[in-house]
């Protein structure tokens, strides 16, 4: 499956949701509930990552949240 993920094109095993692509796939750590992420430009919750399964060419933003002062 190809995806655009964070702006370049990466040829992917398919994944079974978005869930499985940020913390099986591309290894994001799913505990530190750290990033945000978007899929077509359209944010999604993290409890909703299991829920939504990705097509081919479809774009996927991820974000991580950092804090400072």
């Amino acid at each position: 499956m190809k995806l655009v993920i964070n702006g370049e094109s990466t040829e992917v095993a398919t994944p079974e949701s978005l869930f499985d692509l940020v913390v099986n796939h591309l290894q994001y750590q799913d505990e530190s509930g750290r990033y945000i992420v978007a899929v077509n430009s359209e944010l999604v919750t993290k409890d909703r990552w299991t829920d939504v399964a990705l097509k081919d060419n479809d774009l996927v933003d991820i974000l991580g949240v950092i804090t400072g002062g």
